[in-house]
């Protein structure tokens, strides 16, 4: 009984600590990324309950660009990098803007949000 209650417990605090919403409401966040460069170099998207090292990465990716994701509560981040022209992005939590900008001169753009259980 001990090494069920130990699961349980290793288990909730797993949930807890990487945002996985099993527990409470879902998010439904959009990221987009236009502007006037053509294609973006690198493209890096970061959801709620992920590590770092599992986040997707897209090269060559064609500009516009938009992807909608159903997650929990947690960190999300964009990052957007360009060789020619300007970016401009935006990350949405349902229809509420969260973050919007544009790219520096160099032609990356990064924007990181919490997204928080409401």
């Amino acid at each position: 009984m001990r090494r069920i209650v130990d699961g349980l417990v290793a288990l909730l605090l797993a949930v807890v600590m990487t945002g996985c919403s099993v527990l409470g409401p879902r998010h439904e966040l959009t990221f987009e990324v236009s502007g006037s460069a053509p294609v973006l170099r690198k493209l890096t998207v970061d959801l709620p309950g992920k590590q770092a090292a599992d986040a997707t990465t897209q090269r060559r990716v064609q500009v516009p660009w938009r992807t909608t994701e159903t997650t929990g509560f947690g960190f999300a981040r964009l990052v957007a990098t360009a060789d020619e022209g300007r970016l401009t992005c935006r990350i949405l939590d349902g229809d509420t803007v969260v973050a919007t900008g544009r790219s520096d001169p160099d032609g990356r753009v990064e924007y990181r949000v919490n997204v928080q259980d409401g």
